[in-house]
């Protein structure tokens, strides 16, 4: 199931924020300590973020005591403390008096409390806003200019009516989130940090203020809502409902903007698009934001290492801070990213794959010069300034720290860790899971301040000031402060997608109700139309997203629950929503300013694509435009490398086999298809689809995960196979457009290619079939061509004459060496004319079977492993080179090749046992390991690969040489130069594998295969060969053996009378498949004789054109064949099985030839 939802967390250096779920308040109100004040306790029982889980809308239902009688300590620098004056305290002086204004009974309960090194503020349960300070520039109260310290803490009665439920303070300027997701911001604008439109001034030397600002809502735009605020000495960050984040103020944090003072807008930053950001931390001059999965990211200021890295000094985009390697053992394979893989969670195994526990980030707290992180395992990454001992480390050996260091709780052996951090100047402020309170800074080590007291509920620090609340009396009074909301935001009790999957079974059961009742359901449910717009709202930001469905089965199983809904008003509202949610989502990931690169902003895009696995029908039409597929494939193609990379490491390690293929391949086979169909309009009149426009990138994204898929291939389990892309809508273009297309790209320069679309350029999407009858037509015109170019002019019969065909006329009995001393003397033009084969005294008219029956008969003899020019090392079932054959080695093996490319240039098939290598090597693609054609020796160099230990050198005793004989001496022969001294180790074992490969295939029977590729090169062109895969380029050799007779009979054709329910043809085909010893003998024999060959076609006997054609009525004559056309010539033996089987079995062993009688 999907993780439940999380409350979004702020840290910052001048703040400690709770924003409280209605889900944890509910849990306050019926534990037994009743608090009044509603902090982050509930959260940091569940040691913070839950991983996976996604951002809550607005604060709803946020639950409060009447009264504090909470115990609050504040010590540190007087000026902005809580104790009503302006005397600095000691952590042993840091309780507040109960005639304070806050620590007296009956004040309201504090919310949120926040402090800087000028001033602190705290927002009440009543939604109001105390502060004290200073206030030079109107941080405290901008409407008390003359008061430039405020000691005692003052109600802010400037906000009007707004309910402010958190505080942050900077430098000069103070930010409150209201409970309706606005943003009120005071004090000092001078680099816009208040988010203000600046007003323009009518008299030019007139100066526009910037001090003493009155509180006023920032600009947020677009609709958006604001979940928290962090503010930093001269910046704002503003963390949205929708787990984006909006920055004004300095530009080396808000970004440059033209405006020399920094954006006075609140505005997006684009490196941080598409990331889950649920947690925000401002410094004084730089800043941290955190993902839903507990990647931290820093920029600004970094002269003290305080982001992380050693270098820039000043980072102008936000970038991951690099985290030390998990000390964790990852339980599977899945490891996409550094730190990334499936980990125990509570002592089981979880599919999901997350970021390791002890680097996980889910606090981050940012003080002056100084960083400090809080991950999931409770320890802390620390970095920056450490002269003050700020970050626990020895300040002598470790003033400046970069990158990060971890610190560990001194009670981690027994259970301690640390759950939340706050930031000061030059102090860090830490809360652990017992509730205690820990400070290290200020010139001490880490040390626990607060032993004695009753657990702390929340801590804050800022400046030299730090604040810590604990509960205080039981029975205080409470009540509900209910919060707005609007359509978009969601409850934060409710995860999103669990929501959208518990609306779905929703829908099911009412359907299934409806129909129990045998009720008309064609109506729109409730629960249906809301099941559409949080579908939508899922869609509509990549950020919500991308923080869900890390285990990429829970996503397929929504989507296979949300396409089995049945009501077709619900099926359109969902295909609609679907449409605009992910038209809004893909419009964010698109500006040119979105940088895409970080691998949790890509993933949702992966997402995206199963929403595409759908069926159109004349009810309901999804995308019928291509508009968005275009579109999120555009984003795709368009993402920058580091993107690209992340986009295919997520779909390479995410997805098992059958999930890649149905959640990846599928969905764009189904668009592809979709998009090349030929519809007919009311006219009759057939047109392309307006979505045929979207194909080419369509293919594009198919390839790179073709591509991925191909190079998965060394690993255990392949993520998917050639044949999971074929597309049946390519296959299924006319063989006219085909060839045009491959024609053209044939013609094609290579700048040509590269601006232009070509379907034969993206072969891995032909079925094997297809690509077959295009070669087959490809090489039609060739002999066309070549027929044509000697045009002789008869005078006596008055017109011209073409010589059309290559006639080999050969004598049975010397067929081999008859049939390589013509094509000896033939001329590669000669060759290319299309073959007809005549055998010497035979009657038989070549139109397709005599040659059939030429090449099985030339394939005994000349892949006979005794002839010398194959080698016997490998068996009588292995054709390979013979190294060892020097006699005209280079004019037999070019006179093989010639042969065996006129089998290819005339789709016939040869009886031959090449080894897959030998297809490859045609092909120049690269040989390794698993192309070896010695098995024992291919299972010995993989042993030598996976020996684990050091002692490979004792253990095998190899050197860079290996021995062979040749002509019966044995020889040694160096991998490389001075090999025989080089013994093969662990660390060079590798190499030697790869070097053994390549003499073993290509340098010890290198003359032989030169000859042999310019003897089918003669003949062929290889660039109609890069249409195949080596497995398929065999298969259009050598046929497959797989015989489906079953497929062959419901593929069969009848003719002259015959029907599939004929006595005859029933004897027929029970004859076929009759269960005896000699069953698949029979069967071969039964084809060979039928057509020629003993092999099935590409694509199987289900593509095989087969025909039976009554032969006249009953007799005792043999059935007979013409496997020029694959017809079998059967006589009407009637319903006698036993004819039929003497007729027909003495015909397919005892018939040979042409023109018998």
């Amino acid at each position: 199931m999907i993780p439940r939802p999380i409350p979004i967390i702020i840290h910052n250096n001048s703040t400690a924020i709770t924003v409280c779920s209605s889900s944890s308040s509910s849990n306050l109100e019926h534990s037994n300590t009743e608090t009044p004040i509603l902090l982050t306790r509930s959260l940091h029982k569940r040691s913070s973020l839950s991983r996976g889980s996604i951002l809550s809308g607005s604060i709803h239902d946020i639950e409060v005591a009447e009264t504090n009688h909470a115990i609050v300590y504040s010590w540190g620098t007087g000026i902005q403390s809580l104790h009503d004056d302006s005397c600095d305290k000691t952590v042993e002086e840091s309780r507040l008096n109960l005639d304070s204004r806050i620590g007296k009974p009956g004040a309201p309960a504090i919310l949120s409390v926040a402090t800087s090194c000028t001033h602190t503020a705290c927002a009440t349960s009543t939604g109001t806003v105390l502060t004290c300070g200073l206030n030079e520039e109107g941080a405290v109260d901008p409407h008390r200019k003359t008061d430039v310290r405020i000691e005692r803490p003052t109600l802010l009665e400037s906000i009007g009516p707004n309910r402010i439920v958190q505080v942050s303070c900077g430098l000069n300027h103070t930010a409150g989130l209201s409970a309706n997701g606005s943003v009120l911001t005071w004090g000092n604008n001078q680099y816009g940090q208040l988010g203000h439109r600046r007003p323009f001034s009518t008299v030019e030397s007139e100066e526009v203020p910037v001090k003493f600002i009155p509180p006023k809502g920032m600009s947020l735009g677009g609709g958006r809502r604001a979940a928290a605020v962090a503010c930093g000495h001269n910046f704002t960050l503003v963390l949205t409902t929708r787990m984006s984040v909006l920055a004004c103020g300095i530009n080396s944090i808000a970004g440059y903007n033209n405006e020399e003072k920094g954006p006075a807008m609140p505005s997006p930053l684009p490196a941080l698009e598409g990331l889950p950001l649920v947690s925000i931390a401002a410094g004084d001059s730089h800043a941290v934001v955190v993902t839903a999965h507990g990647t931290a990211f820093a920029w600004g200021n970094n002269q003290s290492g305080c982001c992380g890295r050693p270098y820039p000094t000043t980072l102008l985009l936000p970038v991951p801070v690099r985290v030390p390697e998990t000390t964790f053992e990852s339980l599977g394979s899945k490891r996409p990213f550094p730190n990334w893989g499936t980990w125990k969670n509570n002592g089981s195994a979880c599919d999901a794959v997350s970021l390791a526990e002890d680097v996980a980030v889910v606090h981050a707290a940012c003080g002056r010069e100084h960083t400090v992180l809080v991950t999931q395992s409770g320890r802390l990454l620390v970095c920056g300034a450490n002269h003050d001992w700020q970050l626990g480390l020895d300040m002598e050996a470790n003033s400046r720290v970069s990158p990060l260091e971890p610190v560990e709780h001194p009670n981690s052996t027994s259970g301690g860790s640390f759950i939340t951090a706050e930031a000061g100047d030059e102090h860090t402020l830490l809360l652990d899971n017992k509730g205690c309170a820990w400070q290290m800074g200020n010139g001490k080590p880490l040390k626990c301040v607060l032993t004695d007291t009753k657990a702390i509920l929340t801590i804050a620090a800022g400046g030299k000031q730090s604040i810590a609340v604990a509960p205080g009396s039981k029975g205080a009074t409470k009540r509900k402060f209910s919060v707005s909301s609007d359509r978009i935001t969601i409850d934060e009790s409710q995860n999103m997608a669990q929501t959208v999957e518990d609306l779905i079974e929703h829908v099911i059961r009412e359907e299934k109700h409806i129909e129990d009742l045998g009720m008309n359901d064609s109506n729109m449910c409730p629960s249906g139309q809301e099941l559409a717009n949080r579908t939508e709202e899922l869609l509509m930001y990549p950020a919500v997203i991308n923080s869900v469905f890390l285990n990429s089965s829970e996503l397929n199983d929504i989507h296979q629950k949300m396409v089995s809904v049945t009501n077709l008003k619900v099926r359109k509202a969902i295909a609609t929503a679907v449409e605009r949610g992910m038209k809004m989502g893909l419009e964010q990931m698109r500006p040119s300013s979105a940088r895409m690169i970080y691998p949790e902003a890509v993933r949702c895009l992966l997402l995206y694509i199963q929403f595409f696995d759908r069926d159109d029908n004349d009810s309901l039409v999804f995308d019928g435009s291509g508009d968005l597929i275009k579109a999120l494939c555009d984003t795709i193609l368009n993402l920058p490398f580091e993107g690209y990379k992340a986009f295919l490491t997520w779909a390479t390690t995410m997805y098992p086999h059958d999930l890649f293929v149905r959640m990846l391949v599928r969905p764009l086979l189904n668009q592809l298809n979709k998009a090349l169909t030929v519809v007919k309009g009311a006219d009759g009149v057939e047109h392309n689809r307006r979505s045929r426009q979207a194909a080419p990138m369509l293919v594009a994204v198919l390839k790179w995960l073709y591509n991925a898929a191909e190079l998965s291939k060394g690993n255990s389990v392949q993520i998917a196979k050639p044949e999971d892309f074929y597309s049946v809508g390519v296959s299924n273009l006319s063989l006219e457009a085909l060839y045009t297309d491959f024609e053209t790209m044939q013609k094609a320069n290579e700048l040509q290619r590269s601006s232009h679309f070509f379907f034969c350029a993206n072969p891995f999407l032909l079925l094997p079939e297809t690509k077959r009858n295009l070669l087959q037509i490809v090489n039609k015109v060739k002999m066309y061509k070549v027929a044509t170019e000697n045009v002789t002019y008869n005078e006596e019969e008055k017109q011209y004459e073409i010589d059309p065909y290559f006639i080999l006329e050969i004598e049975r009995d010397d067929l081999l060496d008859q049939a390589l001393e013509k094509v000896k003397h033939t001329d590669s033009s000669q060759l290319r004319k299309e073959l007809k084969v005549v055998f010497k005294g035979e009657q038989g008219i070549d139109a397709g079977g005599v040659t059939k029956e030429f090449f099985q008969l030339l394939s005994e003899e000349l892949f006979d492993v005794h002839s010398g020019l194959w080698t016997t090392r490998y068996g009588d079932h292995v054709t390979w080179f013979n190294s060892d054959c020097t006699w005209e080695k280079d004019e037999v093996y070019e006179l093989v090749g010639v042969l065996v490319g006129l089998a290819l240039y005339n789709c016939v098939l040869l009886d031959v046992h090449f080894p897959i290598a030998l297809y490859r090597k045609l092909l120049g693609m690269p040989l390794g390991l698993e192309d070896m054609v010695d098995e024992e020796l291919k299972k010995g160099l993989q042993q030598l690969l996976d020996y684990p230990h050091d002692d490979v050198e004792y253990v095998f005793c190899l050197n860079f040489e290996v021995t062979v004989l040749e002509l019966g001496q044995e020889q040694k022969i160096e991998l490389k130069e001075g090999g025989s001294d080089i013994p093969v180790t662990n660390d060079n074992k590798e190499e030697y594998v790869l070097l053994y490969v390549k003499w073993l295939l290509v340098d010890s029977v290198q003359p032989q295969w030169d000859a042999f590729e310019n003897g089918i090169m003669r003949v062929m062109e290889a660039s109609s060969l890069d249409l195949f895969r080596p497995e398929e380029l065999q298969l259009l050799v050598v046929g497959s053996p797989n015989l489906d007779f079953a497929a062959l009979e419901r593929n069969t054709k009848y003719e002259g009378g015959y029907d599939k329910e004929s006595n005859v043809v029933r004897c027929f085909w029970r004859f076929v498949n009759e269960t005896t010893p000699t069953q698949e003998q029979t069967q071969v024999q039964l084809l060979k004789f039928a057509t020629g060959s003993k092999m099935a076609p590409i694509g199987g006997l289900g593509n095989l054109p087969f025909k039976i054609q009554r032969a006249g009525p009953d007799s005792s004559q043999l059935p007979t064949s013409h496997t020029c056309f694959n017809t079998l010539l059967l006589p009407d033996y009637g319903d006698d099985y036993e004819k039929l089987k003497d007729r027909l079995g003495r015909a397919i062993l005892e018939c040979e030839g042409f023109g018998l009688q």
